[in-house]
Parts: C-alpha cells; structure tokens; sequence
C-alpha cells in the first residue's frame, strides 16, 4: 500500500476510489518489554465530533431569516486482552490506520 498524506488538497481519487486507508506514521506502544505467559487488557476510547451550520433565508417573501448550528458527537471504547505465549518476550503495540474521503 501506498502511504499518503489526508491533508486537504493533496491527493486526488480515481473514479470509484474515493476512499483509501492509510497508516499512522507510527506504532503506538502500549507495553513494554513483556515476558510471556502474560496477559495485557489494552482499552482505547475513542471521540469524534462535527459540526453543522445552516442559514436560510427567505429574502422574496419576507426579510426572515433563519439559521441553526447542530453538533454530534460519537464515543465509543474497546477493551482487548492481548495474551504474550511463554517463551516470548517483547512490546505490545499497534499501527492504527485512517480512512481518508472527499470532504473539505
């Protein structure tokens, strides 16, 4: 896979490809150095939030104007027991990835 940057303008889709994954540009280490048998719970929490605007006015029919805000927002958190066999020894980390489309 190609490694790409999500900043705004640059990169261009192909036709029926607006959306790609890409990874992080690093490992994200959780625990270090863990010597098996052993069991690590990794929990992430995650948040996303948006905004909305709108304004609608009716300039034909009367000087009204009308406009509103809405902002939504998704959290959710997962929790994994990653398990270390005996005999092995090392970091726990992850390489999270983002999914990148057409917006501003």
């Amino acid at each position: 896979m190609v490694k790409r940057s999500c900043d705004k303008g640059s990169w261009k889709a192909d036709p029926g490809k607006e959306e790609y994954p890409r990874p992080a540009d690093g490992p994200q280490i959780f625990f270090n150095m863990v010597a098996g048998p052993a069991g690590r719970q990794i929990s992430k929490a995650r948040s996303q939030s948006w905004t909305a605007s709108m304004n609608i006015g009716f300039a034909d029919v009367s000087s009204l104007g009308v406009a509103f805000e809405m902002t939504e927002t998704a959290e959710d958190t997962d929790t994994f027991t990653y398990k270390v066999p005996e005999g092995q020894t090392g970091d726990i980390a992850f390489t999270p990835f983002l999914l990148c489309t057409i917006g501003e």
